[in-house]
């Protein structure tokens, strides 16, 4: 089975403001890179829009009512001073979570299939009742709540990449004796988490300019012992790039090699668990380079 790669063309329609960083040229980029690269073990997918109802596994109906709301006819509105959308911005959340949401079931469809859905909007900013930070809907929380609504998934890992706190998702599945949450970051960031934290949510903050083997280190100690002792059903990633070290929204000094070592430890670590189920779904990297190229060597390192 290859590893299925996700990224429907309505999530580049979403714009937000010019000069934003979160730009649609962040998925063009992955997405050469990857035709370019031509990697005979990674399949094109494609996935239906999901419905709003969905989005109900994660965020209350007020918040999901207010999203809708600010959908504008033209031009811009804005959830936060940084997190603004455009007319088609619902079209991308809707097609970005569907795709994730597609994952799932092709993914549990068999035990050694993998996804990596570069999508946009990102997400993992997003509360139960509130968004921010360029994130409007929360697409790795509503999948692996989606999941853990099949009979045979008990118990779903999330492990968050991101150079940011995965605090939305914090929000969202703190305190669930079925979900593991594993967030590295960089201190000082916005989405510093609040302690005490929830028994089920592993957080590591590290300083600026903290290199990859450190940061590795604590994952291959700490994190991913954790998880191989939760001995999660499926895996899914919030795979975030911005912990690059030509990243211009932060100031971690991982290498692009880092990431491929990273997504390996990732996968050898569910086969030990006994099966290959990982979902990734791209949340921030804002260099298109650098979020190219440890895309692709994340890919390289799963494997059917």
């Amino acid at each position: 089975m290859p590893v299925l790669f996700y990224s429907p063309d309505a999530c580049q329609m979403h714009h937000p403001n010019p000069g934003h960083p979160e730009a649609a040229a962040r998925l063009t980029a992955v997405i050469e890179a990857v035709r370019k690269a031509d990697l005979p073990h990674v399949a094109f997918a494609d996935a239906a829009p999901c419905d709003m109802a969905a989005y109900t596994a994660a965020h209350n109906a007020p918040y999901i009512a207010q999203v809708q709301d600010i959908m504008p006819v033209a031009g811009y509105n804005f959830l936060d001073d940084e997190t603004v959308a455009c007319p088609d911005t619902l079209r991308a959340l809707r097609a970005a979570t569907g795709a994730v949401l597609d994952a799932v079931d092709r993914v549990t469809a068999t035990d050694n299939t993998q996804a990596f859905c570069a999508i946009r909007p990102p997400g993992h900013h997003a509360y139960r009742d509130h968004g921010g930070g360029f994130c409007f809907f929360n697409h790795i929380a509503v999948a692996a709540l989606a999941a853990l609504e099949r009979d045979d998934i008990h118990r779903v890992a999330i492990l968050d990449i991101d150079v940011h706190h995965a605090d939305g998702t914090a929000d969202i599945i703190g305190g669930r004796e079925d979900v593991l949450l594993c967030s590295s970051y960089q201190d000082g960031l916005d989405g510093t988490p609040i302690a005490p934290a929830p028994q089920n949510v592993l957080t590591k903050g590290f300083p600026a300019g903290t290199r990859g083997d450190t940061l590795l280190a604590h994952w291959e100690q700490v994190f991913l012992p954790a998880v191989l002792q939760f001995k999660p059903d499926i895996v899914f990633i919030s795979a975030g790039y911005d912990a690059h070290a030509d990243d211009p929204l932060a100031d971690l000094a991982l290498t692009t090699a880092d990431f491929g070592k990273w997504m390996g430890m990732i996968y050898d670590t569910v086969q030990k668990c006994g099966h290959h189920r990982i979902i990734a779904a791209l949340e921030g990297g804002y260099d298109t380079a650098a979020l190219a190229s440890a895309v692709l060597e994340s890919l390289k390192a799963l494997r059917p």
